[in-house]
């Protein structure tokens, strides 16, 4: 499984969490800590017992891919798009626009913002 993850340098630390699991947040020194935090996170949230009503049955609901999911040629430039903060070009660039390759300010994102395996 995949998850969209939003992380950042901040004062040392690197902050992170899940757009896709609300409440799957970490903070560690390095991000490479902070990247396998979110994964435990998400696990754990994942493996969590989810109490409901004996009268109720659990199902599973499939989704299909975002668009920005399937094209990895396209995604990569979108992904770009989106650690500079700008979703019109992303998604632009995900349709098959032109790819800015801009260098980012220093303690932008680095991470591509789509899903965290």
């Amino acid at each position: 499984m995949r998850y969209r993850a939003v992380i950042k340098q901040s004062d040392g630390w690197w902050i992170g969490w899940l757009l896709d699991l609300p409440g799957v947040n970490a903070q560690e020194r390095t991000r490479e800590e902070l990247l396998e935090s979110l994964r435990i996170g998400a696990q754990d949230m994942l493996a969590a017992e989810v109490p409901f009503e004996p009268e109720s049955t659990m199902t599973v609901v499939d989704i299909p891919d975002p668009e920005w999911a399937q094209a990895p040629a396209s995604g990569q430039a979108a992904s770009a798009a989106l650690r500079r903060g700008s979703l019109r070009q992303a998604l632009r660039q995900a349709q098959g626009g032109p790819q800015d390759r801009q260098d980012r300010p220093a303690g932008a994102l680095q991470d591509d913002p789509g899903p965290v395996e």
